[in-house]
């Protein structure tokens, strides 16, 4: 898969997320990390194993849904997309 500048910049802010996503208090870094993935497409890659490394995986993306604040961060996100 090549990636153009956009998701590049992307994957990068999203590596810098990924560890932050698994604290109980940080519904704001996974409310981000859901935005950046939704709005450079990279939901399918991701979500596929396509993208994995030791740090950003399936398994990062699905635990910004999996902390208890669920309901919160998908609110947050689809006001973001507005």
């Amino acid at each position: 898969m090549s990636f153009t500048k956009n998701k590049t910049n992307a994957l990068k802010e999203l590596h810098s997320l990924a560890h932050t996503v698994y604290h109980p208090g940080r519904a704001d870094a996974r409310i981000r990390f859901l935005h950046i993935v939704f709005a450079a497409g990279l939901y399918e890659p991701l979500n596929s194993g396509e993208i994995y490394t030791g740090d950003l995986s399936a398994r990062t993306l699905h635990s910004c849904l999996e902390m208890g604040d669920a309901e919160d961060v998908i609110t947050a996100v689809m006001h973001e997309a507005r």
